[in-house]
């Protein structure tokens, strides 16, 4: 749910009637476009017509328009992109598509990410199209910048990025001068010619004066256009005598001749025009209702028209004289004659308006303006939970700061507020912070307490403390019904507890009633997150199928414009892992790199566990890429403790630990587990179980068989009491792995008849098929149990072992260091035939992306640069 906006910052400015013309000016912007350039840069204080003269080009040209105009509060990134979606959107049907549900997400991906996926809709349009943003030296903030930057590195070749501003942005101009992507347009250029000023007096300000005299003043203003304007309304009904006295007068710097024309210009005006002025200063944005607002007048509409007329530094937002602005200059001076006692009622006035007319944003910037923080603090109270759920986070703790750490830190509801913001934006250490201050609040209210609860909730939940299930339901019960967005993470957080403490039943009911919320008041990123969740739980229960149609189901979901919801691409992350068990090893590949894209686009591939990059280890290896699938954990494994989360960090060392203990290196995890502190008394729960059938597997390995033996039984009451079939079947086959060992026939026989009926019906597999040939040489014990599922699983096995074997020997013949997976000697052939990438996927139903991935790596392995290259090699080698 995006943030409401103020559509006048979208408004392409009117054209004025009268205008002088800037050919050259307009023919360089053009021709730098034309020339392939990326960037048109107008740097220049303020009052040299920058954006006047952007509006000018826009109207010579035949392209897509897009506009924005930015204030200090778009520093906001969420804000920021809100409003740039928003204006690409008038020139691209359906643009935000990709993107909206994206920025919803509370941490926002890295700046390319971002921009890639702005780049990627902006490919799609076939003709030219220029986006401006105007006023960007209001930008400081840095991910911005880097927002901005890869996207003019990498923009298409159709579009182009236009940025006014009084300031260079920090953006590397120096590097993309050199490369001609730079148009600059700068003070020197936009300084007003002896012809232009005289045109810019007869024709736009409709004064007539010797050429002495336009000289003179364009002398003294440097061609400065602001400075004319000033001069040519202060010069309107003056004799000659009078024109040349006025001129002679003023001199000196651009401070000083502001302030001096501004006052010139102020007093000539009436009485009435000079209250209207000053009463309407405070305003970035101004309409007649809201100018009556502040002047206790019915005509506003009236004198608004009256002062374009005139030139008076009003500039219309909008063809229909609905919405104007003052010059920034102008307003500035028009504030100096106020004083601050006038600026706060006025800026109240304001406040009240904007509240009455459904701007609460702006209601609240000018009640803290106005010094007015009672109301301020009222008007952001009746905010607070839209903020969360739209995800305003940086906007909501810049409006909390202006109100003052102290009032903040001493009022339960603003302090459990500031807390859930820098705890959505993962500022743990400020979260905790807030909430260490809250608890010494005394009569905080219900909700509020609620919100802390719902945080130390999750923050147990990270740690896997049992006090997780106490405080999330503590937290439910205390906030009831009166902010379900900050209901649905203590539900998730209850959730996720009680099925890692095996509660599997109440763990599925929480989560249905956090998907109920969800999609009841249309919360779109939590509905795929929260759906992630509850698959999980059918698949560790034993209903594989049902989870896998689920994930399906969700992605196929469309929205209000018949397209896919962008963040239901998470559910291909556990697809991945279903259609893995399932050993459908192509889907799987398919689908997790899929998912691993989206959880990174949306900022949250840290919190989904690292099921992806588990998966895709567990297929690099099966493909015999075992170097690839070393790298792969080790870099998730890398971020996981850089993130600081120790249940996620020991999971990939688990796999790690897995894939050593496969390799026969057994001190390796011997050590690892000396260091992660597990031991067969320990406490098993969900997250922890996966280590814990390492551990078992190790002490097979070195034939501590009652120990083995004891572990497993823990682990097999732990899975029985929470009804995890789905997790009881590894358990199963191990212990009958265990039995066989200890020559304990009838027991082997037993179990692995139990681990076959629950596998069957929902065709888990690779259960079976990763333990390898100790359960290959078991199966044959239990013919009559689901025959047709042991002849297939059979099958699987000598399939998977004979390929391995073929694989190998095409690597020894070949003299490849690493082999070919199926997958890529398949795309490979197709390479071959001259096929483009986009044909080769539609032949093997994957998409685009999937085959750049599979030759990206068929030319490492090859050790070629390029696609005749890897097909020469790969008939050298006799591959193909």
């Amino acid at each position: 749910m995006l943030s409401p906006i103020l559509k006048t910052k979208l408004f392409l400015p009117a054209s004025r009637p009268n205008t002088v013309s800037r050919s050259l000016l307009i023919r360089k912007i053009s021709e730098g476009i034309e020339l392939g350039g990326k960037l048109t840069l107008v740097s220049a204080p303020a009052g040299y017509g920058k954006t006047t003269l952007v509006t000018e080009w826009f109207k010579t040209v035949n392209r897509e328009c897009a506009w924005v105009s930015m204030d200090s509060g778009d520093n906001d990134p969420k804000r920021f992109l809100t409003y740039l979606i928003a204006s690409l959107k008038s020139i691209l049907k359906g643009f935000d598509q990709d993107i909206s549900s994206l920025i919803e997400s509370p941490q926002l991906p890295t700046p390319e990410i971002i921009a890639t996926l702005l780049l990627n809709r902006l490919v799609c349009m076939d003709s030219p199209s220029v986006l401006a943003i105007d006023d960007y030296h209001m930008i400081t903030n840095d991910y911005l910048h880097r927002t901005i930057e890869f996207m003019i590195e990498n923009c298409p070749p159709l579009f182009h990025i236009i940025i006014i501003s009084r300031l260079d942005p920090p953006l590397p101009l120096g590097k993309w001068r050199v490369r001609s992507l730079l148009t600059e347009v700068r003070v020197n250029d936009l300084r007003f010619s002896d012809e232009e000023a005289r045109a810019f007096f007869a024709q736009t300000m409709q004064l007539s004066l010797k050429t002495e005299h336009i000289v003179s003043l364009k002398t003294r203003t440097e061609g400065w256009i602001a400075g004319l304007q000033l001069a040519a309304l202060s010069l309107r009904g003056r004799e000659d005598q009078g024109i040349a006295e006025f001129i002679d007068r003023f001199r000196g710097s651009h401070r000083f001749v502001i302030d001096y024309l501004f006052d010139e210009v102020f007093h000539l005006q009436t009485d009435e025009v000079k209250e209207f002025l000053c009463s309407t200063a405070i305003l970035n944005r101004l309409c007649a209702d809201l100018c009556n607002e502040l002047t206790n007048r019915k005509d506003s509409m009236n004198i608004l028209l009256n002062l374009e007329q005139n030139n008076l530094f009003l500039i219309p937002l909008d063809e229909e004289r609905q919405w104007y602005r003052y010059h920034h200059l102008f307003a500035d001076f028009l504030r100096t004659e106020l004083g601050a006692k006038q600026q706060a009622v006025l800026h109240q006035k304001a406040a009240k308006w904007y509240e009455g007319n459904g701007y609460q944003n702006e209601a609240i910037e000018h009640s803290l303006a106005a010094g007015d923080k009672e109301k301020a603090v009222g008007l952001i109270k009746g905010q607070l939970s839209q903020s969360i759920i739209r995800g305003d986070l940086y906007t909501l703790i810049e409006w909390l700061e202006c109100i003052g750490e102290n009032l903040v830190r001493k009022d339960g509801e603003l302090c459990s507020t500031k807390a859930c913001a820098h705890f959505l934006l993962s500022q743990i250490e400020q979260a905790c912070s807030y909430v260490k201050d809250f608890k010494q609040i005394k009569n905080t209210d219900r909700l509020s307490l609620g919100r802390v609860k719902t945080l130390e909730a999750w923050l147990a939940n990270i740690r896997e403390d049992k006090m997780t299930i106490e405080l999330a339901e503590e937290a439910i019960g205390l906030m009831g019904k009166q902010d379900l967005g900050l209901k649905v993470f203590a539900l998730v957080a209850l959730a996720q507890s009680l099925r890692s403490r095996g509660y599997l039943e109440r763990s599925t009911d929480a989560f249905k009633e956090a998907l109920q919320i969800s999609r009841q008041f249309g919360y779109t990123l939590s509905i795929c997150t929260v759906t992630m969740d509850l698959v999980y739980n059918y698949y560790i229960q034993g209903d594989l199928q049902y989870a896998i149609q689920l994930c399906l189901d969700m992605l196929a979901v469309k929205n209000t414009e018949n397209r896919p919801l962008p963040a239901a691409g998470i559910l291909n992350i556990p697809l991945a892992v279903f259609y893995f068990e399932s050993n459908q090893i192509e889907l799987a590949e398919e689908s997790v790199l899929r998912g691993i894209e989206t959880s990174r686009r949306l900022a949250m591939h840290n919190i989904f566990g690292g099921d992806g990059e588990r998966t895709l280890a567990k297929i690099k290896a099966l493909q015999g890429s075992q170097e690839d699938a070393s790298a792969v954990i080790q870099n998730a494994l890398n971020s996981a403790r850089s993130a600081g989360l120790p249940i996620i960090t020991l999971r990939f060392e688990a796999l790690l630990a897995e894939f050593k203990l496969a390799a026969g290196d057994v001190q390796w995890v011997e050590d690892w587990i000396m260091r992660s502190e597990l031991s067969p008394e320990g406490e098993i729960t969900s997250l922890k179980e996966q280590s814990y059938l390492v551990f078992v597997r190790f002490l097979m390995t070195k034939n501590l068989w009652q120990k083995a033996e004891a572990l497993l039984v823990r682990l097999e009451n732990f899975s029985r009491k929470g009804q995890r079939n789905g997790r009881l079947i590894s358990i199963l086959i191990l212990q009958a792995i265990l039995y066989d060992a200890l020559s304990n026939a009838d027991s082997a026989k037993m179990k692995l008849r139990e681990a076959v009926n629950i596998a069957a019906p929902h065709n888990y597999r690779r259960s079976f098929l990763q333990e390898g040939e100790q359960v290959l040489h078991l199966l044959p014990l239990v013919p009559d149990t689901a025959p047709e599922f042991v002849t297939s699983l059979i099958e699987d096995f000598h399939s998977e072992l004979n390929l391995n074997r073929l694989v190998s020997g095409i690597n020894t013949a070949g003299g490849l260091a690493e082999p070919l997976s199926e997958r890529e000697l398949e795309v490979l052939k197709l390479v071959a035939t001259g096929l483009p990438n986009t044909e080769i996927a539609g032949k093997l139903y994957i998409s685009l992306g999937t085959v750049k991935w599979h030759t990206n790596h068929i030319y490492a392995k090859l050790g070629v640069k390029n696609r005749t290259q890897a097909v020469n090699k790969a008939k050298e080698l006799k591959i193909i």
